[in-house]
């Protein structure tokens, strides 16, 4: 059992780092994708990164670009109805260093891809950006 004195500061840390932590999440929607990071000085922790409620059939394309990526590409399939489709565990060392890139391409059946970029930087939480590939297309655009 913990002293009561430290009880306070427990919850004075997990308040200070709360508000470090990043949540970049789009309105709920088949196919979105939610990241959650969390700032630590210059380097930036990947919390969560998931897709949420995919069709069966649905293409998730990881890139990863910068010195620190253990991969560069990185192609799913979705089998089967899923609630969440998590990607943390695509990338083992969770602290990203600036300049780091992450994009989600997100290609459900029948629909437009969907395109979500991370991008890390040194002093700020992660930049991002959502973009969609119209059906036929080779551009994407804003969504």
């Amino acid at each position: 059992m913990r002293p009561f004195s430290l009880i306070p500061l427990a919850v004075a840390a997990s308040i200070a780092i709360a508000q470090e932590r990043v949540a970049a999440q789009p309105s709920r929607n088949p196919g979105a994708v939610y990241a959650t990071f969390e700032r630590n000085g210059e380097n930036t922790e990947l919390i969560g990164l998931a897709v949420g409620d995919p069709p069966a059939g649905t293409k998730v394309t990881i890139n990863c670009t910068g010195a620190q990526c253990r991969f560069s590409t990185k192609t799913l399939e979705v089998r089967g109805n899923v609630k969440i489709f998590a990607l943390t565990d695509m990338f083992l060392e969770t602290t990203l260093k600036p300049g780091m890139m992450i994009e989600v391409r997100v290609a459900r059946p029948r629909a437009p891809e969907k395109i979500f970029q991370y991008e890390i930087r040194p002093s700020a939480e992660p930049a991002t950006k959502t973009l969609c590939l119209p059906l036929g297309s080779e551009k994407p655009v804003s969504c």
